[in-house]
C-alpha cells in the first residue's frame, strides 16, 4: 500500500465497498518469532493474519498450506493452481502483490510475485487488474525511525533494504 493520500489502501477499499479477500500462501511457521509461550508460530502467524484481516476490513482471510521459506522450490504448478482456484472462486476486479523484488528480495514474496503474475496473465482479456506492492527506498527507515528506531522486522537488519530496488 502507497503512502500516498491518493492510494486505496485494502482498508479503504473495504470501507468503500469493495470486497477484499486477504491470501497467504504459507502459515508463516519458518520465521522468526519472540514468542516464549510455546504456542505454534504456525498457529499465531494465521491468528495474527486473520486478526490483520478483520481490522482491514476484508471479507475473508484465505491462508494456504505450503511450507513457509520454500515456495521457490515447491511444484509452482501446484501454486499457480491454488491461485487460479481463488481467483475463479473470488472473481476479483483487481489483484495486489509483491513487485518482483518481493519488498525486500524475500524468496518467497518473490515466488509470489511470479505465480501470480503467471496465473493472472495466462487469464488474458478476462483478466483482472493486477498491481504490484512496492515501497519507496527509504520508507521502512522512515517507519523504524518513527517506531524509536525498534527492529521493525525482526531479523531484519537493514531497514533500507525495503524498496531498494522499487520503480
Amino acid at each position: 500500500v502507497a503512502a500516498s493520500p491518493r492510494a486505496t489502501s485494502a482498508w479503504n477499499a473495504a470501507r468503500l465497498g469493495a470486497r477484499v479477500v486477504l491470501v497467504s500462501l504459507t502459515h508463516g511457521e519458518a520465521g522468526p518469532t519472540r514468542d516464549a509461550s510455546g504456542t505454534a508460530l504456525g498457529a499465531q502467524r494465521v491468528e495474527e493474519f486473520s486478526a490483520a484481516a478483520r481490522a482491514l476490513g476484508a471479507e475473508a482471510a484465505v491462508v494456504l498450506d505450503h511450507a513457509d521459506g520454500m515456495l521457490p522450490w515447491l511444484d509452482h504448478t501446484a501454486i499457480e493452481h491454488d491461485i487460479r482456484q481463488l481467483v475463479a472462486a473470488h472473481r476479483p476486479d483487481v489483484v495486489v502483490t509483491f513487485d518482483a523484488d518481493g519488498l525486500y528480495w524475500h524468496p518467497d514474496h518473490i515466488s509470489v510475485h511470479e505465480r501470480v503474475t503467471a496465473v493472472v496473465s495466462a487469464l488474458g482479456h478476462a483478466a483482472p487488474a493486477l498491481f504490484y506492492v512496492s515501497m519507496p527506498p527509504g520508507q521502512m527507515r522512515a517507519v523504524a525511525a518513527r517506531a524509536g528506531g525498534a527492529d521493525v522486522v525482526p531479523g531484519l537488519h537493514d531497514p533500507d533494504a525495503f524498496g531498494a530496488a522499487a520503480p
